[in-house]
C-alpha cells in the first residue's frame, strides 16, 4: 500500500472551497470515508485508492488506522486528508508518505516541516499532474 498525504488548507467561509474534491475528480475510481468525529469509518465497495478525509480531526486516527491495516481489502493507494501538516502519527504507525501534497498553503504554513520524502506545495492543477504522474488520474 502506498500512502499520499494531502494537506488543504479551505478558505474560512461558511462553504469551503475544497480544492481536495476538484484533485480527486480526476482520480478513475475511489472510494472517500469521513474521518471527522469518528472513531471507525464504514467500508463497502472500496476501490483500491481509498482517501480518508479528516484524518486529523478523527476521535481515535490510530483505530482507523489500525481497521485500514487489517482489512482484507486491497488497497493499492491510501489518501490521508489532513488540515495539519504536521502528522506524526504517520511515522509514528512506520508510514512514510511518498508525497506530501500540500494545497493552498499561504507563506507562513509553507515553513512547516514534514518527514515525508515529497513535500510538494502546489495548486489543483500541479496535483492533477502528480496523480497523473503516479498513474491516479485519468
Amino acid at each position: 500500500m502506498k500512502v499520499f498525504h494531502i494537506t488543504e488548507y479551505t478558505s474560512s467561509g461558511p462553504v469551503a472551497d475544497r480544492a481536495l474534491y476538484t484533485l480527486l475528480e480526476t482520480v478513475t475510481s475511489f472510494s472517500l470515508c469521513e474521518c471527522r468525529g469518528r472513531e471507525h469509518v464504514m467500508f463497502s465497495g472500496i476501490h483500491p485508492v481509498l482517501v480518508l478525509d479528516h484524518f486529523d480531526q478523527a476521535l481515535n486516527p490510530l483505530a482507523i488506522m489500525n481497521q485500514v491495516r487489517a482489512s482484507e481489502i486491497n488497497i493499492e493507494w491510501l489518501m490521508i486528508v489532513d488540515n495539519s501538516p504536521q502528522l506524526d502519527f504517520l511515522e509514528q504507525q512506520g508510514l512514510r508518505p511518498l508525497c506530501h501534497l500540500v494545497l493552498g498553503a499561504d507563506s507562513k504554513q509553507r515553513q512547516s516541516v514534514y518527514p515525508a520524502q515529497t513535500r510538494i506545495i502546489t495548486t489543483v492543477s500541479g496535483g492533477v499532474s502528480f496523480l497523473k504522474q503516479h498513474q491516479l488520474a485519468a
